[in-house]
């Protein structure tokens, strides 16, 4: 976790964006380097449940969606909002028990990757947009014969 920990400080650091995902009752969320970056400016910190994108296990009565409470650290809105689907109850959990079941719900189902691929796609959007309208700005300075800085 230091590690990761260190690797999402760099990324604050160099401007660009991280995700942390942990599940909920993971010890990981009471180590100091991870509480530190909970309180960094810019860190947003948001629950989410793997039941409401897709992640499923098999029980006695057969598969059903499994409910897996995650945490994740981000340091850019569309991320953390693109995570925070809660269990809306509208379905019987299957319990994750034993080593095949927790080792499949270690994979992210395919709807979360599809809500973190999406939440890229926006913050890529918004900073094509930004270097284009810069890129308008410096022309339109040139040409006046101002200078931007």
């Amino acid at each position: 976790m230091r590690f990761s920990v260190e690797m999402c400080n760099l990324q604050l650091k160099a401007g660009r964006h991280f995700i942390l995902e942990q599940p909920l009752t993971s010890r990981a969320w009471s180590l100091d380097p991870v509480m530190k970056l909970m309180i960094t400016e810019g860190v947003i910190e948001t629950d989410f449940h793997q039941c409401m994108y897709g992640l499923v296990a098999v029980d006695h009565l057969g598969p059903a969606p499994a409910y897996k409470p995650t945490r994740v650290l981000s340091s850019h809105p569309a991320l953390a909002e693109a995570l925070t689907r809660r269990c809306d109850g509208s379905h019987r959990h299957a319990q994750l028990v034993g080593k095949s079941a927790c080792s499949r719900a270690a994979q992210n189902p395919h709807d979360l990757c599809r809500a973190i691929l999406n939440a890229t796609e926006v913050i890529k959007k918004g900073h094509e947009e930004l270097v284009s309208y810069l890129t308008h700005c410096e022309e339109t300075q040139e040409g006046s014969g101002q200078s931007l800085a």
